[in-house]
C-alpha cells in the first residue's frame, strides 16, 4: 500500500488523527518525505486541515497546526536539523486571523523570518512568497475597528479568498463584475466605472503594481461617490470646510460614507480601508518609509479583494 492510498484511506473515513500520524511518521522517517523542505509534505498537511473545515471542525485547524509545529521543533529537527516551517506559521496566521490579529501577525512575520532564512541561502525572494504578502497586508488591519463576527466575516468571505485567487491567478467573473457595477453604482457613473475598471483589469494582466493600487482605489471611489449621491449628499465636510462631493478624494468619501453608515458591514468597511491605505501609499515618500515594499502579489490581492468587495456590497 503506497502513502498516498493509506493516506486517503483514512481520510475517507473520517480519521483524522491517524491520518495525521502517518504523515508525522512519514516525516520522521525520511523515506518518502523530506522534512527539511515543504515543498512535498505541505499538500498533505493542507489536505488534512482542508478536511476538519469541511466536516465542520474548524476549531480545530488551529490545533493541528500547533501540533505540526511542535512536532517538528521536538522530534523532527533535533533529528534531521533546521527545517523549513514557514508554511507551519503561514498556516497558522490564517487559522487564527478570524480571532486573534496580534497572534495572526505573528505568525505571519514568523513565516516571513523562516522565508528570509531561504532567502539567504539563495532560494528564491522572501517577497515573493505568501507569507509576505499576507504580513504586508494584515499588518494594515486595525482590529480594534471591527467586531469578532465581522473580522471571521471579514476572513472567510473577502480577506481568505482574495489571497487564495491571487496565488491562482483567479478573478472574479467579468460577468459577476458587471452584474455588481449594476447593483451598487449609479447609471450616471456607469461608463466612468466601467471604463476605469477595464483599466484595472489591464494593469493587472500587466503585473503594473502601481497602476493596479491606483486604479483600485480609484474604483472604490466610484462606488462610495454612487452610495452617497444616492442618499442625497452633495457637500461632505473637508478639514471644517464644505466641499463638492464631486471633488472630493477617496480619504474624505471614505469619513462620509462611515457617517451616511454607508458601508454595508464592518468587514466591507475593513476590506475599503485596506485599499484606501495602500492608494495613499502611492507617493514616493510613503514608500520609502515602509516596512515591507509594494510588490506585485500584494496588488493583485488587493484588485481581487477590490472584487469580491464590490461583489458582496449588495449580493
Amino acid at each position: 500500500m503506497t502513502l498516498q492510498t493509506a493516506f486517503d484511506g483514512h481520510l475517507l473515513a473520517g480519521r483524522f488523527k491517524e491520518a495525521t500520524k502517518l504523515l508525522q511518521e512519514e516525516l520522521l522517517s525520511g523515506r518518502l518525505l523530506d522534512p527539511r523542505t515543504d515543498q512535498v509534505w505541505a499538500p498533505f498537511a493542507d489536505t488534512i486541515a482542508g478536511q476538519y473545515l469541511a466536516t465542520g471542525r474548524s476549531r480545530e485547524v488551529a490545533q493541528f497546526w500547533e501540533e505540526m509545529l511542535r512536532f517538528f521543533v521536538a522530534e523532527v529537527e533535533p533529528k534531521w536539523g533546521h527545517t523549513h516551517k514557514g508554511h507551519l506559521h503561514f498556516r497558522l496566521g490564517f487559522a487564527f486571523a478570524s480571532n486573534d490579529f496580534a497572534r495572526a501577525r505573528r505568525e505571519f512575520l514568523a513565516a516571513y523570518e523562516q522565508d528570509l532564512q531561504l532567502e539567504r541561502s539563495g532560494q528564491g525572494e522572501a517577497s515573493l512568497r505568501s507569507a509576505y504578502v499576507a504580513l504586508v497586508l494584515f499588518d494594515r488591519i486595525d482590529e480594534g475597528s471591527i467586531g469578532v463576527m465581522e473580522r471571521r466575516e471579514f476572513v472567510s468571505l473577502l480577506f481568505g479568498p482574495s489571497f487564495d485567487a491571487a496565488i491562482l491567478g483567479q478573478t472574479v467573473a467579468p460577468d459577476e463584475i458587471q452584474r455588481a457595477f449594476g447593483r451598487v453604482v449609479r447609471p450616471d457613473l456607469m461608463s466612468v466605472c466601467e471604463s476605469t475598471y477595464a483599466e484595472l483589469h489591464a494593469a493587472a494582466l500587466s503585473g503594473m503594481s502601481v497602476a493596479v493600487t491606483s486604479l483600485a482605489g480609484a474604483c472604490l471611489e466610484c462606488v462610495l461617490l454612487s452610495e452617497l449621491m444616492n442618499r442625497g449628499v452633495t457637500e461632505i465636510d473637508v478639514r471644517g470646510k464644505a466641499q463638492d462631493v464631486l471633488k472630493a478624494d477617496l480619504g474624505a468619501l471614505m469619513i462620509a460614507a462611515a457617517k451616511q453608515r454607508a458601508f454595508p458591514s464592518g468587514s466591507i468597511e475593513t476590506a475599503c480601508k485596506l485599499l484606501h491605505h495602500f492608494r495613499n501609499r502611492l507617493h514616493p515618500g510613503n514608500e520609502l518609509r515602509q516596512d515591507y515594499p509594494l510588490v506585485p502579489r500584494v496588488a493583485l490581492t488587493l484588485r481581487v479583494l477590490f472584487d469580491l468587495t464590490l461583489y458582496q456590497w449588495h449580493p
